[in-house]
């Protein structure tokens, strides 16, 4: 998958996450900069553990003393301690702030994912409802946005590990040059070699997100028609056909943690000999020392730790992108689906009777759902739709929703069939003298 369009996929779907992922990723910059500072401090105070002068050789140590000098505090090992120390301190707090924010944001999406979903879903035509598989509709509505939660997690994640990157190396930069350079070449090599292995990894993403969906309506279909299935004997060819999907996945998780321990398990080894081949460079050069290498050190260790933080989360970002695509495009044919919205400025009452003569009704140019339908009921009475699936009970239910007013009769006589052109109750046309029926009930009560 294209970057240009991975990034257009996440933005379209955290769209309202923008400020909060910002937020995030100051915070993980913050962090970043007092543990890159606090570490770039321990130099002066290994030089005065080692006997030196402790005087700052680096910009951001010289930077250290001039605030020591502006607070008049001595530069001396015990207060460069309680100052790198404090510094950890503020560290923590950054990453407390960083947790809750990323706990915050994950809950309100899923919940605000969540209550969208339904919304579409309970306002949108009947016609389009009915193409839908139950599972299919189940798994995007549960599966996909918990899963869609974690790819926000991951992403935030992934910017954490960014940030980090990106502030040891302006570290590691303020105290070897060379060495940085060379281990962001060495480092953006590595990345480009894992790049076919994220694309396989997004491949089968979507292979599991698919496999999924079957098998949540392979489940749906079979626990609604538990009864037959028993009463007809065929349980083993049910368990069968579900082992197969079973079988599936199993394949598709076992080729998922094979792409993603071969990725993982290139950084390793590739440090430890970029390290040597370093040694091996600058242990020749005049202006070696050997507390400013081991700092250097421990900044390339933490940089390939940051590398590999950054390239698990972006293989499982891009095995959760499928799911975000999915509710994506589920969205997108629900509010194309939408039906109109239907206003009931008054509630639907009367005394007398409500009689409907000669009423019929169809969807769109098919067949009639009702036709000639005439019956009456007074106000008070209760009735049962009696019927076998399809014979129009529900169709004759929903009609009700266009009724207006108080009346002492209403009188249903079209002159011709009340057509629904779609689904109900969406665009809807009624030729008779009122629609048929309202939400409440024939005596004008819930």
């Amino acid at each position: 998958m294209p970057v240009l369009s991975t990034l257009k996929l996440l933005f379209k779907v955290f769209a309202n996450y923008r400020l909060h992922v910002a937020a995030l990723a100051g915070l993980g910059f913050l962090s970043a900069i007092v543990e890159g500072i606090g570490i770039n401090a321990a130099i002066p105070l290994l030089s005065f553990l080692t006997g030196g002068s402790g005087v700052p050789q680096d910009p951001i140590s010289r930077g250290i003393a001039v605030l020591f000098g502006f607070l008049h505090i001595p530069f001396a090992f015990r207060y460069l301690l309680i100052f790198i120390i404090s510094l950890f301190f503020l560290r923590a707090v950054f990453m407390v702030l960083f947790g809750f924010t990323r706990g915050y944001i994950a809950a309100d999406f899923m919940a605000a994912e969540s209550r969208g979903i339904l919304h579409r879903l309970m306002h949108a035509r009947w016609r389009f409802l009915l193409r839908q598989k139950l599972g299919t509709v189940q798994n995007t509505a549960v599966r996909d946005v918990q899963r869609t939660r974690d790819l926000l997690n991951i992403q935030v994640q992934f910017i954490q590990s960014v940030t980090g990157l990106l502030m040891y190396l302006l570290v590691a930069f303020n105290i070897s040059p060379l060495m940085t350079v060379l281990t962001l070449a060495g480092g953006g090599a590595l990345m480009l070699v894992i790049r076919p292995l994220l694309l396989r990894t997004n491949r089968v993403g979507e292979a599991v997100s698919s496999t999924e969906k079957e098998v949540a309506q392979f489940l749906g279909e079979h626990i609604i028609g538990m009864k037959t299935l028993k009463a007809s004997g065929r349980e083993d060819r049910a368990v069968a056909s579900g082992q197969n999907f079973i079988n599936r996945l199993r394949a598709l998780a076992i080729r998922m943690a094979k792409i993603q321990s071969v990725s993982a398990g290139l950084f390793q080894p590739f440090s430890v000999i970029f390290v040597v081949i370093l040694f091996a460079i600058t242990y020749q050069s005049p202006a070696f020392s050997l507390i400013s290498f081991a700092a250097t050190l421990y900044l390339i260790q933490k940089i390939f730790t940051y590398l590999d933080s950054a390239q698990s989360s972006l293989h499982s970002i891009f095995e959760l992108l499928p799911y975000a695509r999915s509710i994506l495009v589920f969205k997108e044919a629900l509010d194309h689906e939408r039906e109109p919205d239907v206003r009931e400025d008054a509630d639907f009452n009367f005394t007398g009777a409500l009689e409907f003569e000669n009423v019929s009704l169809s969807y769109g140019s098919g067949r009639p759902v009702l036709n000639g339908v005439s019956f009456s009921l007074a106000r008070g009475q209760r009735v049962g739709l009696i019927g076998p699936s399809g014979a129009g009970k529900t169709s004759l239910a929903t009609c009700r929703r266009k009724a207006r007013g108080r009346h002492s009769a209403l009188r249903v006589a079209p002159r011709d069939r009340v057509c629904v052109a779609g689904c109900l109750p969406a665009q809807r046309h009624h030729r008779g003298k009122h629609p048929l029926l309202s939400r409440r009930g024939i005596d004008g009560r819930d």
